[in-house]
This record gives C-alpha cells, structure tokens and sequence, in this order.
C-alpha cells in the first residue's frame, strides 16, 4: 500500500507528493494532479446535454454555433466575459535546456495520430461563425520582430528570424516514424457551405517596399522551376507560367503600368513593350503552324479594315532576312532618307487583270521610280526575243542611274 509521501486520494484526484508542479527529475517537490473526468470551466459548467445534438447554455442547438464541441470535449471552456476563452504563455528565458525539446518553447500545441482508416484527424481547428461586429478571422497570427536585425530567407537561402506561417513537410521525424510519402498538399482553399470571394490578399500596407502606388515588394517567391499551374474540367493540365532561368544575368520579367506591359530582361532593360491604345479596337494576333505549314501575323478588332505601321529609328532600315540567320539579307525597306515623303506601293490585282502593280505615291506632284544597280550591274526585266530588223514605231521615256534622260525606242 503507497504511502501518503508517494501518493494519496484528494476528491477524486491522483496526487503525487510534494508542490513543486513538474516531475520528479527537476524538483524533489513535485505534484502532478491526474484527473479521469472531463473538466468543464467557467460558463462551460452551465453546458449539459445529450450526445444527439441539444445542448444547455449558449449553443443549444447547431444553429447557434458547434454544439458538438462541449460534447467532445475533455476540457471545456466558455469564457463568460466574452473575450479569451484559453491562453498559453511561455518564455524560452525560462527553458530548462537539460529536458528534452527544451530549447523549444511553444505557447499552445497540439498532437494528434491517424490510425484509423474511417476518421479524419486535425492538429488544430478554428471554425468562426461570424454574425455582426466588425471582423470575423479564423487565426490571426502576429508576429513582432524586436530583434534589431532585419532578415529575409529566399527560396536558396533560409535564415533565421521571424515567419508567419513555417509548414515544414513531414514532421519531426525523432518520433512516431519517418514519413513514407511526400504531404498531399501545404495550402489548400476549398468549399464547405460557402466559398471566398478572393484567394489571397496582399494589402497595399502589408509588404516591406510598397506604398502600394509606386513602390515594388515580393508578394510570392519560388525557386527555379516552381510553376503556377491552372487545370482544365477533367483533371487536364490547362496552363502553366515557370521560371527555368538559371544564370545572374538571365533575368526575365514582366511588368504592367498605364501604358505599357514591358516584358524586361537583365537590369530591367525592356525586352519588349506592348502598348495598350485607350480605348482599344484593333489588335495583333500572332498564330503559329502546323508542320508545314507558315506562321501568321494577323490583323484583328472591330473595324472593317485595320491596317498596321512599321515606326524604325533614326536611320536604321527594316531588313528581311532568311535560312535563319539575321545576316542573310533578302530585303531591306527604308533607312536613307531623313524625312521621306515620297514612297512606293505594291499591291496585287484581282483576277483577269494580269498585273502586279508597283507603282510611286507621295506628296510631290511627279514622282519617278528609280530602279538603281550597283556597280557595272543592269536592270533584269522582260523576256528578250530574237527579231529582224524593223521600224522604229515610238519610244519610252526613262532615266539612267546618273539622272539623264534617255529614250528607249519600241519596234512593232
């Protein structure tokens, strides 16, 4: 039989001797009290009820809120003053580093094990049912850095400091095992009996670096080949945005202000500036090919007929290239002139006309076109045909490459 120095009966509690309130091995006092009941404290002593759905005090029944919770309960608490119902404090000032895990101090957890196949199972749950006052938040978690560093991790470089949410995958694996299989899913945003107007939020104020006008801040950050997926219905893979850049001076980006969407590179030198007109009509659609077939560049929007300008800078010309290199040259438009008024249309003609027209447009009231070769060459036009002698019946005015006129003369 123990003694009273080992253990003794106190109104339906087992108590182990002493009053120091921690075990044997760090105080010689210790006194751990054990109960069997279930403890229900402050208004959670006026809950009584059944385990099919009623209830005494607040939540009587599931209209008035999860009347099941003081069902389930162990330890109960509904705090009649309507503010905090439970609170842990603890300070790792006060750690006892000897004990194991001690380094690690934790103001409320919970530990939960899934071994059964027919039950699910929650480390935490906040369910909120919000019905008037101002804000409704499942968990807020507020986090004050009085360190006097400022830190932050990126996806290649973790440092210590303050997180607001740290979803480790896998667990401690010092107890209960090693996982087997990597974690379903870190965040994930569904539907019970109603859905989220938005996913996630970021407020103008909320991030180092904005003002939430001008300012720039990291919203969301990922290693290389992380991707933002979208799912087509059916479980089909629908559309994907990944960064694969792997050197310091590969920087790619895109970015939207008033006028622009500036598609950037290294240092943030444009790459390429799509402008919107306001309000938009007309636009550029790029369509690509099948296997042999050619890749378009088409004119689209609500005029009848949109049109498209070519705008060079300065002097440089538009050059048309082929066989895939930029230096195999096949036409080149402009680049001479500094003001060009005058110009050139080529255009087709519909059928049993049996032309192709190039012809001189511009302001002046005469304009000539100038074929001009290089060099010693000539001008390749028309088809020569071997004939006898014959009478010279008129002639076409023409202009060589020096400016003079000459006269080419026509037979019958």
């Amino acid at each position: 039989m123990p003694t009273l120095s080992k253990a003794r009966q106190v109104a339906g509690f087992n108590v182990d001797s002493g009053d120091g309130g921690f075990w044997p091995d760090v105080s010689s006092d210790a006194q751990v009290r054990r109960m069997r009941d279930r403890l229900f404290i402050n208004d959670g002593a006026a809950f009584t009820g059944n385990r099919y759905g009623t209830q005494s005090g607040f939540v009587p029944t599931g209209t008035q809120g999860a009347n099941w919770a003081p069902r389930d309960s162990s330890l109960f608490v509904a705090q009649s003053n309507g503010f905090m119902a439970i609170t842990g404090f603890a300070s790792n000032a006060d750690a006892d580093l000897a004990e194991p895990g001690g380094a690690a101090t934790i103001g409320v957890s919970g530990f939960v094990i899934g071994n059964k196949t027919t039950r699910s199972v929650w480390g935490l749950y906040s369910d909120v049912q919000f019905e008037t006052g101002n804000y409704g938040y499942g968990i807020e978690i507020a986090i004050k850095n009085k360190e006097g560093v400022d830190r932050t991790s990126t996806p290649y470089f973790a440092t210590t400091g303050t997180y607001g949410i740290w979803i480790p995958g896998g667990g401690d694996a010092t107890y209960g095992g090693s996982p087997t299989h990597p974690n379903n899913t870190a965040i994930a945003i569904g539907k019970n009996s109603s859905t989220w107007n938005k996913g996630i939020v970021f407020f103008a104020d909320g991030l180092t670096g904005t003002d939430g006008i001008t300012g720039t801040a990291t919203a969301i950050e990922m290693a290389r080949g992380h991707s933002i997926s979208w799912r087509a219905p059916g479980n089909y893979s629908g559309f994907t945005i990944r960064s694969d850049v792997s050197g310091t001076a590969n920087t790619k980006g895109i970015t939207a202000s008033d006028s622009y969407i500036n598609l950037f590179g290294n240092g943030g030198v444009p790459i390429l500036l799509v402008k919107d007109a306001l309000p938009a009509a007309n636009y550029v659609a790029i369509e690509s090919a099948q296997a042999g077939g050619l890749c378009v560049f088409r004119l689209l929007g609500t005029d009848t007929n949109v049109g498209m300008t070519f705008v060079a800078k300065g002097t440089q010309s538009f050059r048309f290239t082929s066989q895939g290199s930029g230096s195999n040259d096949e036409f080149r438009i402009g680049g001479v002139n500094s003001a060009p008024v005058n110009f050139l249309r080529a255009y087709g003609t519909n059928s049993g006309s049996g032309l192709a027209v190039l012809d001189a447009l511009g302001t002046d009231t005469n304009i000539s076109i100038r074929l001009a070769p290089k060099g010693t060459g000539t001008v390749q036009f028309g088809t020569w045909t071997s004939n006898a002698d014959a009478a010279v019946n008129g002639y076409v005015t023409i202009t060589d490459s020096s400016g003079n006129t000459r006269k080419l003369a026509t037979i019958a």
